[in-house]
């Protein structure tokens, strides 16, 4: 039961896990943040979550502030947050994170989309639980029209967003 809990909790981390305050290259450490902002004030998206560590996949629909989740093919789950939620998460995480030595890494395509695809350290949130505290390498590739985050990676952690044809799943 507590490695059920602690699933969605790590996979609502990785949703918002990779802003914090600029150091490093300025200019690239506010254009990863610009994106992670842009993601949290989006209606509605869609991503498929990998986690290495604990052999697991997830799907989630975040439409307003409403989570839904589907860990390992299991039913799908609703978790409403408060008015504000997901904007709220982001501040408590980077509150409590930091990204350094940021930079642009090039250019892909993705789904049609061109990328811009950025690299950074970034510390964990204290005390997050099962997040760790060494900092990780993140990449992050981020839509060259809209400004979005259409992938993520880390050594342990892989994500892919859309934000077209978003509905909520029955439950």
């Amino acid at each position: 039961m507590r490695r059920a809990i602690l699933k969605p909790s790590l996979a609502i981390i990785t949703l918002f896990a990779a802003i914090a305050p600029a150091s490093a290259s300025e200019a690239d450490c506010a254009a990863v943040r610009k994106s992670f902002d842009a993601v949290a004030g989006v209606q509605a998206y869609k991503q498929r979550i990998e986690i290495k560590s604990a052999g697991m996949s997830m799907e989630a629909v975040i439409i307003g502030d409403v989570i839904y989740m589907k860990p390992d093919g299991t039913k799908w789950m609703k978790i409403p947050l408060k008015n504000g939620g997901r904007k709220g998460m982001l501040d408590a995480i980077m509150a409590q994170s930091t990204i350094s030595d940021c930079k642009t890494l090039g250019k892909e395509t993705l789904a049609a989309q061109e990328t811009t695809i950025f690299e950074y350290l970034m510390t964990p949130p204290k005390d997050m639980p099962g997040a760790g505290n060494a900092p990780a390498r993140h990449k992050i590739w981020v839509s060259a029209r809209d400004g979005l985050v259409r992938r993520l990676a880390s050594e342990d952690v892989s994500a892919e967003m859309s934000y077209e044809e978003v509905s909520a799943p029955a439950l």
